[in-house]
């Protein structure tokens, strides 16, 4: 199953994880592979149980787990989270955003941009998905805005000057009858109005 052929022609695996999720298969799941897709996360904890990880000291080793990790959740079409990797790996899911935001393990900046890379990795997938998938899958838009802090880009409205009785954008300044001065702009007034 997760298997590649060798020069020499042996099936061999290239990556633990992918041993441990045939192992997964074949004794829990008794050989049937469709049913991963729904238990996933139930794999991710076989393998935590199995697998030695690298201490939390080893950056660079957690680093290649986690891009063995990203290679598995692509394998059987999931998405990879840091929420997954934390399950697989038995790190709190807290230490990571302490490691991205220098709280912990500041004197080593290889820990900031890990993280980083790892945080931006779960979010380009999530930016894949949406830009490739031909529908609309609104759990995947609520996922992009409260995980990755995304927000639609709809086209702002056009508005319209009483003055000029032109059409311009949100975003392009207000010109009546001569230049207008950030100090010059309408306020917004207690309702909300011009």
């Amino acid at each position: 199953m997760n298997t590649e052929i060798a020069s020499n022609r042996m099936e061999v695996y290239t990556n633990k994880l992918f041993e441990l999720a045939d192992q997964y298969i074949n004794e829990v799941l008794e050989g049937d592979e469709e049913k991963l897709t729904r238990r996933f996360r139930e794999l991710l904890f076989f393998i935590a149980d199995r697998f030695q990880r690298p201490d939390n000291d080893d950056i660079d080793g957690l680093d290649n787990l986690f891009n063995s990790y990203v290679r598995l959740c692509v394998r059987y079409d999931k998405r990879p989270t840091l929420e997954g990797f934390s399950f697989m790996t038995g790190i709190n899911r807290a230490t990571f955003d302490d490691w991205r935001t220098g709280r912990y393990r500041s004197s080593d900046t290889r820990y900031v941009h890990t993280i980083k890379n790892w945080y931006d990795t779960c979010k380009s997938i999530v930016i894949d998905e949406l830009s490739n998938n031909g529908k609309k899958d609104i759990n995947l838009i609520f996922t992009a805005k409260a995980a990755y802090g995304m927000r639609e880009t709809s086209p702002l409205p056009a508005l319209e000057t009483e003055l000029r009785k032109r059409v311009i954008s949100a975003d392009e300044p207000i010109w009546l009858d001569g230049v207008l001065t950030a100090a010059e702009l309408p306020k917004l007034g207690d309702a909300g109005e011009y």
